[in-house]
């Protein structure tokens, strides 16, 4: 680690060169200096933030080490120790709480209850040993999860393995539903639904590297209560089929959901200059956004003055009603409509500005990464047969369908509407995502097929992979092998 430098007094005043023989001796002239540097430090901690720190050439950094080794107390460092104090907190909390949500379990660490439960779904004549096994471990590491926040649980399954719901934690029953990945076949991002339009759900991604494998990893993406999207909050205005399928920003924090305590930090004064700073450089965005009222608008309005409307009067609404975790689900819904509309996003204020009201979780994250790289693809897409037709020509064709659990974004030719360039998929044999204008990503050479590629390195097929009807890299003809994910 770098050390701090030592505070050079040379910027804040002249220094005469011969100092030393007015003085006599170099004890002397130590003891003069340290008592002259402390009299200009006292001098500076009345200005403002930025006239200090141009004392230091505007090195922020060489200006914090400057005042931890003054002695001499600063308004404005201390304002800017507790905004760092405050960042630091919030980042060992959230990362706590995401090592809380992870897993990795065998058969053994179930309790005797649960191995009962995972035995009797073994006996029957059709069941799949692999998922057997995942859905129950999927639901002891949730139950985990609820035994280490301190929370009564009920395991509903014990007395009915058919019952509607899975467990009934601090009074509210829910349902653990859980996608499975093997090897090379990645977790889907969606969850589907059952009929029932009140149903609790508790998201559980389960992932195995083989089937042979005892060892499986279990992450909690939160839980989804449509009763949480009520009259008063920002209508969604992307089409979900109904809510049928849901992504990862569907999920609220557990932690959130069951009101887990969690430390709460006192908002901290600023001074008008160390605002201004903070904002100007994009320092310490989450605290900065704890301001209350017109000094949130005002910095959020500052820092991202692109932002459309909609998207503003959401993260307003939010906010107020302290709902800041729902703020990826409306993040996503904006970007998918932009997206199927054409528009483009400044995608460095999203992240910076955004990410810092509320930073997605893990898989929110990823999946909002995936919506971000769609629309930078959005500046550079062109017709696959025609070059020349760019976004201003393609964004009336834009069209949005989901194949199987899996949303598909393409743009119509306009010479030739049954022909289509594909902007956003998903592989039918990895799941993993496709994005237009990635280097791993190409568009299908076939002359009737505008399909998005990826290699599988599977062994039963080498080379690239398009969508299941694609002429050319299609799978529907490919026979099936179980062991190519192994």
């Amino acid at each position: 680690m770098r050390r701090p430098r030592r505070f050079d007094p040379q910027p804040l005043t002249n220094w005469d060169s011969g100092i030393t023989s007015r003085l006599g001796d170099v004890g002397a002239f130590r003891t003069f200096a340290t008592e002259f540097t402390r009299s200009n430090f006292s001098r500076l901690a009345g200005r403002t933030i930025f006239e200090q720190i141009s004392h230091w050439n505007g090195s922020f950094a060489d200006w914090r080490n400057a005042w931890a080794c003054s002695g001499v107390a600063n308004r404005k460092f201390d304002q800017i120790t507790q905004l760092d104090a405050v960042e630091k907190r919030r980042k060992t909390d959230r990362d706590q709480a995401e090592r809380s949500l992870e897993a990795v379990l065998k058969v053994e660490d179930l309790p005797h209850s649960k191995r009962s439960q995972l035995d009797e779904a073994l006996a029957r004549p059709s069941a799949s040993k692999l998922q057997s096994r995942l859905y129950v471990l999927a639901e002891y590491a949730f139950e985990a999860w609820a035994t280490a926040a301190g929370l009564a649980y009920t395991d509903l399954n014990s007395t009915d393995r058919f019952n509607k719901s899975d467990y009934l934690v601090a009074g509210k029953s829910v349902d653990v539903k859980t996608t499975i990945g093997i090897g090379l076949r990645q977790n889907p991002l969606y969850y589907s639904r059952r009929s029932d339009p009140y149903e609790v759900l508790v998201g559980v991604k389960s992932y195995v590297r083989s089937e042979d494998v005892l060892e499986s990893t279990h992450y909690i993406h939160g839980v989804y209560d449509p009763t949480s999207f009520g009259p008063l909050l920002p209508e969604l205005k992307c089409p979900r089929s109904d809510r049928r399928l849901l992504n990862p920003c569907f999920f609220q924090p557990c932690e959130v959901y069951f009101d887990v305590a969690r430390r709460s930090c006192d908002p901290i004064q600023l001074d008008p200059d160390v605002l201004d700073y903070c904002l100007d450089h994009r320092l310490f965005i989450s605290s900065v956004f704890d301001l209350s009222g017109s000094g949130f608008t005002a910095a959020f309005n500052r820092l991202f003055p692109t932002c459309p409307d909609d998207l503003r009067r959401a993260v307003s609404c939010l906010r107020e009603r302290e709902l800041h975790h729902l703020l990826p689900l409306y993040l996503a819904d904006h970007l998918f409509v932009a997206i199927v509309n054409g528009k483009l996003i400044e995608r460095s204020a999203v992240e910076s500005v955004l990410f810092g009201v509320f930073q997605p979780y893990r898989d929110q994250a990823e999946y909002l990464g995936h919506l971000l790289d769609c629309t930078d693809a959005l500046s550079k897409v062109h017709c696959k047969w025609h070059e020349d037709e760019t976004l201003d020509d393609l964004r009336h064709g834009i069209e949005f369908s989901f194949g199987g659990v899996k949303p598909i974004v393409t743009m119509r030719c306009p010479q030739s509407p049954y022909l289509k360039t594909t902007l956003l998929a998903y592989s039918p044999v990895t799941f993993e995502t496709l994005v237009y204008g990635r280097p791993d990503n190409p568009t299908c050479d076939h002359p009737a097929c505008g399909c998005l590629l990826h290699r599988n390195f599977g062994p039963y097929r080498q080379g690239w992979i398009g969508k299941a009807g694609c002429p050319k890299y299609g799978t529907l003809s490919i026979e099936r092998s179980s062991s190519w994910n192994r």
